[in-house]
């Protein structure tokens, strides 16, 4: 099995919900979130370069380019129907993910895209920015405005110059994203944050509608970026997400 899918479901599962980290996460910011979710439903978080099994591959920090090799894998490892879930950075990939596989014209085995933690493009004040680029202080105080530096980093300077080159890549990977593309996705899209986000509020998220011709809505959790961290709204979110993908996958399931 490739490396890409690095905690893989134990469960003979009919429909997968693969899920996308956040700048400077791994598939291990979803370890446990499997047995939150019934037994029909498995979840495989899926692992970026640089980090993880793969932290010996470059790392990339185009959005395009490493949503069209993620798809690849996905799609080249197994036929059953799938959900996306990313958060923050992992938002965009998704989308760019649900993009590209409609562009090749195979959307029917996407149940259902969930964008969590991100405002839509037209709002996002980070295009163009370079982020990525400020002195080490002014950047780890980016970094520290999201919630996204664990104390563990914090507490060790040897430990912080090894995760720094992921961090200066994620974020190099979404200050420089662009989204071009006209047309609306045909996929169900649900979008999800905390209701105390840095950068957004939750009626913004509503605008996330005029990406997809199949709009499911939103949901707000307490909290903030990291609204999951909290484990009454990590139950809440699957639960939320095992409602939407059990309805449109419900022929399926003979529900």
């Amino acid at each position: 099995m490739s490396d890409v899918f690095a905690i893989p479901s134990p469960k003979p599962a009919p429909v997968r919900l693969y899920c996308l980290p956040c700048a400077g996460g791994s598939a291990e910011m979803y370890r446990g979130w499997d047995a939150l979710l019934p037994d029909w439903l498995g979840l495989w978080p899926l692992e970026l370069p640089g980090r993880g099994k793969r932290f010996g591959e470059p790392l990339l920090n185009d959005a395009t380019v490493l949503a069209g090799h993620l798809l690849d894998e996905v799609l080249n490892a197994d036929d059953r129907p799938f959900a996306l879930f990313g958060h923050s950075m992992g938002a965009l990939l998704a989308y760019e993910m649900a993009c590209q596989m409609e562009e090749r014209g195979k959307p029917e085995r996407l149940a259902l895209v969930t964008l969590s933690g991100r405002e839509p493009p037209h709002l996002s004040p980070e295009a163009g920015r370079q982020r990525h680029a400020l002195p080490e202080a002014a950047f780890l105080d980016e970094v520290r405005r999201y919630g996204g530096l664990p104390a563990e980093l914090e507490q060790s300077r040897e430990l912080l110059q090894v995760f720094m080159p992921v961090l200066r890549n994620d974020f190099a990977l979404v200050d420089g994203y662009r989204f071009g593309r006209e047309a609306c996705l045909a996929s169900p899209l649900f979008v999800v944050g905390g209701d105390d986000e840095p950068d957004f509020t939750p009626d913004e998220l509503e605008q996330w509608q005029g990406y997809s011709r199949r709009w499911q809505g939103t949901a707000s959790f307490p909290g903030g970026h990291f609204y999951f961290n909290d484990g009454p709204a990590r139950t809440a979110l699957m639960s939320a997400l095992r409602r939407q993908i059990a309805h449109r996958c419900e022929d399926l399931l003979a529900w």
